[in-house]
């Protein structure tokens, strides 16, 4: 899958960090679940995993095999989808010399304030700031960010819609 939005109507391509996944689990999210979720052959070990600060997303590796990095991360990630104890998986992206995430919050700009909230709702995504016609919204936990990105940038009363990165 390919993880693009816009910016100023200029496409911005995201390149994954095929080594990582960000994962984040149901509530609640005891230690032995979480263990017992990654102790499968795609991921690493459970002891190296990364708690993002203020997010509930937690990085891990993919394990290393002699298949080709994205074959490995295509098949972490699909593996990591199955686990009912898994409520979201997320690529880790590379951003210049950083890891970046999208969590479940979306920037949205429309070119007039009119309807933009009711869009809004009817795309499944709960206002949670707004100063005139821009906003920040969650989605639903399970939501692809990218999926909705597409979605919103398919309207042409939106201006920009991008992930909220951590």
């Amino acid at each position: 899958m390919k993880y693009e939005y816009k910016v100023g109507g200029e496409k911005v391509a995201l390149q994954v960090a095929e080594d990582m996944l960000a994962v984040r689990f149901r509530e609640p999210a005891q230690y032995s679940m979480r263990a017992g979720a990654i102790a499968r052959p795609e991921m690493s070990d459970f002891e190296e995993r990364f708690e993002v600060p203020g997010e509930k997303f937690t990085v891990f590796n993919v394990a290393r095999t002699p298949r080709p990095p994205s074959e490995r991360h295509a098949g972490a990630l699909k593996a990591m989808r199955t686990d009912k104890a898994v409520e979201r998986v997320s690529p880790v992206f590379v951003v210049g010399s950083v890891y970046a995430i999208a969590t479940d919050r979306l920037m949205v700009g429309f070119k007039s304030e009119r309807g933009a909230k009711a869009t809004l709702k009817n795309l499944g995504c709960d206002v949670i700031e707004q100063d005139g016609s821009e906003f920040v919204v969650r989605l639903d936990s399970d939501a692809d960010p990218f999926k909705v990105i597409a979605q919103l940038d398919a309207l042409a009363e939106v201006d920009y819609a991008e992930p909220d990165f951590v």
